[in-house]
């Protein structure tokens, strides 16, 4: 009999417990508004039986309603279970706070006409009497709010501030050239009182008395004669005539003043020094320059004057003057050598005429040698730079009369051979 209860018992347990797993829970969530207005109040709720346990995600448990005040859009969850099964379920309240634009602060000039336009809504509710987007006749500074309300009755306040500015009038004297611009843009070419009006720092109208003093600009012309180049005002340097070229510079009121240039070059440029001369020392030149009206030679010389140049080799420099007062210089080099002279012949016959074969100037060769041979080569004479003459003697006996030869050497590489007649 016992074991006949157990088995009934059993058998209802397991009817029992597939029953219950069978069991489909509801977790519906309904709520009193959705979307609410930021600030109002939505009331969440579910349908539940007493043996089951409601777990809402705010933390409350066993209420089929709670009241929730989301300040924005938020999300609800909702658990239902009966100790076996369980259903989940989620809502999303929806908050609506109408974003209202009224504009930046901004500054306002006083007896303007201004328009308040705010955004965001659709309608709005102005406080001091405006209506939104309709123009004003701005005289008070301080806030101006605004309520906008949407399309769904949910409403935002903000404000904006409009500070009173003002107009500004001022009295300038300008001095100008030719013609002065004004603040406004109007240009003018005559000294006189006129108006202008722009706005001030601040955006208001600034009033300007303008009492204009207009100058004018003027030109002129740089007449030059020169030699050679001009180096002009403009820092260039001209070589040539030039009647195009132009500077500005500003006369006594400070406006310019152009100035154009008619200049003319003029050159000296034929002087001539005359040759280059090659002299024995002790002859003498004459300086003879050409081309110029007057000249001017260095080492205090004079044109056409005659002078025996020293030794060596020498420059002379002359500076001439041709008829426009221009100036040119050349110069002349002038060689003076130690010369002397080889005569071909002399006639020893005791009449004091010729009487001796001398070399002229071979003193100045301290190292030089001179020789003489007949013609079968017999040297018939030494002779150096102190003994530099032959009386046509040998050994103080007469040779006759016949054609000799003779080596000069200048002891400076310099040698000369030649011929010279003895005639009797």
């Amino acid at each position: 009999m016992k074991k006949q209860q157990r088995k009934l018992v059993l058998f209802f347990s397991i009817l029992i417990s597939v029953w219950s797993y069978g069991q489909t829970l509801d977790c519906t969530i309904t709520t009193s508004a959705n979307p609410i207005c930021l600030g109002d109040t939505a009331v969440l709720s579910v349908n539940s039986n007493p043996s089951e346990t409601v777990y809402w995600s705010d933390g409350t448990v066993g209420l089929d309603s709670i009241a929730v005040f989301p300040t924005q859009t938020t999300s609800y969850d909702v658990i239902i279970s009966d100790g076996v099964n369980s259903c989940t379920q989620s809502m999303t309240i929806v908050v609506n706070n109408p974003q209202i634009n009224a504009g930046q602060d901004q500054q306002v000039c006083a007896g303007t006409q201004f328009t308040l336009t705010a955004t965001g809504a659709v309608s709005y509710s102005w406080n001091n009497g405006v209506t939104n987007g309709q123009a004003f006749t701005f005289t008070t500074e301080g806030y101006y709010t605004v309520v906008g309300t949407d399309a769904l009755g949910c409403s935002n306040t903000v404000s904006v501030y409009l500070d009173l500015i003002s107009p500004t009038t001022s009295t300038v004297s300008p001095m100008a050239c030719n013609s002065y611009t004004a603040p406004d843009g109007a240009v003018y070419t005559n000294s006189g009182t006129y108006t202008a009006v722009i706005p001030n720092a601040v955006g208001c109208d600034s009033t300007i008395t303008i009492n204009l003093t207009v100058h004018n600009s003027n030109t002129g012309t740089d007449t030059r004669t020169v030699c050679d180049s001009l180096v002009w005002i403009d820092g260039l340097t001209y070589y040539t005539d030039n009647n195009s070229a132009t500077f500005t510079l500003q006369n006594a009121n400070g406006c310019d003043s152009v100035v154009t240039l008619n200049l003319t070059v003029n050159r000296f440029t034929n002087l001539n020094a005359g040759e280059d001369l090659s002299l024995c020392k002790g002859e003498n030149v004459t300086l003879n320059a050409t081309g110029g009206e007057t000249y001017l030679w260095s080492n205090n010389l004079s044109n056409g004057a005659s002078f025996a140049p020293a030794l060596g080799l020498s420059t002379l420099t002359v500076t001439g003057t041709d008829s426009n007062g221009c100036t040119a210089t050349d110069e002349l080099q002038i060689e003076v050598n130690e010369c002397f002279s080889i005569p071909n012949g002399f006639s020893p016959n005791g009449d004091n005429v010729n009487d001796t074969w001398k070399i002229e100037g071979l003193w100045e060769f301290p190292e030089a040698t001179l020789l003489v041979f007949d013609r079968w080569g017999k040297k018939v004479f030494t002779g150096d730079a102190n003994a530099n003459f032959w009386d046509g003697k040998i050994n103080g006996n007469e040779l006759p009369s016949a054609d000799y030869y003779y080596v000069i050497e200048l002891g400076n590489g310099q040698n000369y051979k030649g011929t010279v007649t003895l005639k009797r």
